[in-house]
């Protein structure tokens, strides 16, 4: 059939496609007997008789017979073979019969899916909830907004698909997971209750495990060790927000609850933006007896430090002295917390130290009333070149808890090798004559002389 098509389309093209002079050339082409071979129905393999219909039986049989490129199914099919093929349907069948049909084919795809495990949904779930994560992270490690993110996502779906990033609302309910319960705002700043904060941080540790760490946990007796701290500031900039003149009365303000009882014994404090007093946690070890289970890499970076509240209020040794003893009693009562977490109960213990403080905090908190003593045996600037002196000082051993600050180790040699540097006579020196200047300027005179 192939070679007697391209015979004809070779004469009929050659007669300039005119019936007259293609008949007069072509007499005996035309008078030639051709044999076709067509395939029966009894000879289909087998393939085409599982398809095979007695109610319309020349369309399958047309269909076997059809060369050429295959079908591809509707999923697989590009955007334009998607649109031809439902305006085909749309053609061919009304509105009812569509909608029929839609419900029929939405019936078999739930008995089709009703045999699946709740486990199979629950790893669903907990796939699309770390892709959420991952995407949460790049937003914030590239430091993005929002118009700058869904500009990223229009790009990349006509680059790469609509699957490539999520929408900014589902991001947002990801976002919204890394919120610990228990927030508290009011006019004086905002807090977050302890063991809310410390429960949801462990949690997001575990959360960050893959199946087999996790499973590898033999041991549901957990150790979270971290470091806590506090710290001033004054001077900060003003805002354009009006704030009262008056100092507030913490005793008669609602807004605030129980746990900021430790400001209300008569004490009065002015509200400004100029000050602000910042308690904060980090986390550094989370492990059980004999495992560990996530270590922080950067113990001293701000990326896992979590605020536990911030005032505006200025930085005082009482203020700094009721705080450390309200959050050191409430972290003794503490012994163990138990909570749930993917179907299996745990036992954790808070072991927090104190040592995120600066030397004034620290001077506050052993008693120092001179910023230049020691924090450890007291020891003045009077007696401290006198070895003797201090070698023979007792040291309180309950005091290392608070740590050394190396930073304010180097900020005191600094100031020592400044201090020194002022002492020194000032060294002066002859600046050397240019020879070669004035034997230039001599010629130079010269030759405008002559």
């Amino acid at each position: 059939m192939n070679s007697f098509l391209t015979q004809y389309n070779k004469k009929w093209n050659k007669s300039c496609r005119i019936k007259d002079v293609f008949a007069k050339h072509n007499a005996s082409f035309l008078e030639t007997n051709f044999k076709f071979t067509f395939k029966k129905s009894n000879q289909l393999n087998e393939n085409e008789l599982e398809n095979y219909d007695d109610e319309n039986e020349a369309v399958t049989v047309s269909d076997s017979l059809k060369r050429g490129r295959p079908r591809l199914k509707y999923e697989d099919s590009s955007i334009k073979t998607k649109r031809r093929r439902a305006l085909e349907l749309a053609s061919k069948y009304s509105k009812e019969e569509l909608e029929h049909a839609l419900k029929i084919k939405e019936k078999e795809c739930d008995l089709a899916t009703e045999g699946e495990t709740n486990s199979e949904t629950v790893c669903n779930e907990a796939d699309n909830n770390n892709f959420l994560n991952q995407v949460l992270a790049m937003y914030l490690d590239l430091d993005l907004t929002k118009s700058k993110y869904d500009n990223s996502r229009t790009h990349n779906s006509v680059l790469y698909g609509d699957k490539l990033h999520p929408t900014y609302p589902s991001m947002c309910k990801a976002k919204n997971n890394c919120y610990p319960e228990n927030i508290r705002v009011s006019k004086l700043g905002a807090s977050v209750h302890l063991i809310s904060l410390l429960e949801h941080t462990t949690k997001r540790i575990l959360l960050t495990l893959n199946e087999k760490e996790f499973d590898a946990i033999k041991n549901r007796e957990l150790i979270l060790l971290g470091k806590w701290g506090m710290d001033g500031s004054s001077g900060q900039q003003n805002t354009r927000q009006n704030w009262k003149n008056e100092a507030l009365n913490l005793m008669n303000d609602s807004d605030f609850s129980d746990e900021d009882s430790y400001l209300s014994d008569n004490e009065i404090i002015s509200l400004s933006d100029n000050s602000v007093f910042m308690i904060t946690f980090v986390p550094i070890l989370l492990k059980t007896a004999n495992q560990v289970i996530w270590s922080n890499k950067n113990p001293a970076s701000p990326l896992f430090c979590r605020p536990i509240k911030f005032m505006f209020v200025k930085e005082t040794d009482k203020l700094t002295m009721k705080i450390y003893n309200k959050y050191s009693s409430l972290l003794n009562k503490i012994e163990k917390y138990e909570f749930e977490f993917k179907g299996h109960l745990f036992v954790v213990k808070f072991d927090l130290h104190c040592t995120m403080i600066d030397g004034k905090v620290c001077n506050v908190l052993t008693l120092q009333k001179a910023t230049t003593r020691c924090n450890i045996c007291g020891v003045g600037p009077k007696f401290i070149n006198d070895l003797r002196h201090v070698t023979n000082l007792p040291c309180n051993p309950d005091l290392y808890k608070f740590g050394l600050s190396s930073l304010h180790c180097w900020i005191r040699f600094m100031e020592y090798i400044l201090h020194v540097a002022y002492s020194l006579d000032i060294i002066t020196g002859e600046k050397e004559k240019d020879k070669t200047k004035k034997i230039k300027k001599k010629g130079y005179s010269k030759r405008v002389t002559v």
